[in-house]
């Protein structure tokens, strides 16, 4: 296993990072194929514009290289992504279909699937799928998995099911700022507020940032009736994020 800095290899690494990305959605695109392929590079350029966030190219690549490479599971799987996040449904299932038939066992593809699912309010499936990735023996990043399924329960309104996943995600990589920041809000949405308070610095200790934790951190020191905690992350959160819409909810 390798927690931060614990790096997981080549493209895995770069499509791991997107998996946990904002606050509404995860993004389970991955490109790891180090025996190469026709079409690998237009993959590679497909999930970089991706996690950039510059969907149109994106797409295009990742087109090109289903031309260069029909059954490039990986290429199907950034384009299932992609109209995924563009809400056409249906060509979303249709490539991860297609990428599952061709690896019916990729960790990263099965969490993709499952957070399609998620998605679509299917947690049982979601779940499922998480599970199938953690029982690979070969999966080298089973925190995200476990950080995965434990936001998916807390959507499903299962909060002990998220807990103990999110518990099993910081076990194995305690400095997992998407872990972190998960226990923080459901530490916080169950009144546990100094608990929240201590995922929460610890999140920003191993270098998270954004505008939802600094509003976090906000809610959580008046609840703690810390009116200069408060302050210092309000302060933080208009200076840094002044457009964002979390201001608005302040």
């Amino acid at each position: 296993m390798t927690p931060p800095g614990r790096r997981v290899g080549g493209w895995t690494a770069l499509i791991a990072s997107l998996l946990l990305i904002g606050c509404a959605g995860d993004k389970g695109v991955r490109s790891d194929n180090p025996e190469g392929r026709p079409g690998d590079l237009y993959v590679q350029i497909a999930a970089e514009y991706y996690r950039l966030g510059e969907i149109e190219p994106a797409l295009k690549n990742a087109q090109k290289a289903l031309v260069e490479d029909p059954d490039h599971p990986q290429a199907h799987n950034v384009i299932a992504t992609i109209y995924q996040q563009l809400r056409q449904y249906d060509e979303a299932e249709r490539h991860f279909r297609l990428a599952l038939g061709l690896t019916p066992n990729d960790p990263y593809l099965l969490m993709a699937w499952g957070n399609f699912l998620c998605d679509r309010n299917d947690y049982a499936g979601a779940a499922a799928q998480y599970q199938q990735a953690l029982d690979n023996p070969l999966f080298n990043a089973p925190w995200v998995a476990e950080t995965r399924a434990g936001i998916c329960a807390r959507r499903a309104g299962q909060a002990a099911t998220a807990e103990q996943a999110l518990r099993r995600a910081l076990s194995a990589n305690p400095g997992y700022v998407p872990a972190l920041l998960e226990m923080a809000e459901l530490d916080y949405a169950q009144g546990r507020q100094r608990s929240a308070k201590g995922y929460l610095e610890r999140y920003f200790a191993a270098g998270g940032r954004g505008a939802r934790p600094l509003l976090l951190g906000v809610r959580i020191e008046r609840a703690l009736g810390s009116r200069p905690g408060a302050a210092r992350y309000e302060k933080l959160l208009r200076q840094n994020y002044p457009d964002a819409p979390e201001i608005q909810s302040l």
